[in-house]
């Protein structure tokens, strides 16, 4: 009797655990999707370009007309995004 006991406790463990595991990588996932949106620090062109839906032409003509400012690294180009949302204008 006591064998069984134990069998049974060891699988309402081995079920708690899984369990557990289960909603604590549903929880990571929810907070790791977040950190990525909140910690975004910069946009490429493409993005940009995704983001506004248009070309990247427009986003080369915006920087070199100064409405966006652009940072390079290497041959990437990057902008920040709290300048970015800054040079929209409010109609």
């Amino acid at each position: 009797m006591d064998q069984i006991h134990d069998t049974v406790r060891r699988h309402k463990d081995v079920v708690t655990i899984s369990v557990l595991e289960k909603i604590l990588d549903q929880k990571f996932a929810e907070l790791k999707k977040g950190q990525n949106q909140q910690s975004k620090v910069y946009y490429t062109r493409k993005e940009l370009a995704t983001l506004f839906s248009c070309n990247l032409s427009t986003i080369y003509n915006w920087t070199v007309k100064g409405k966006l400012q652009s940072y390079a690294i290497g041959n990437r180009v990057l902008y920040k995004v709290d300048e970015v949302h800054d040079a929209l204008i409010k109609l």
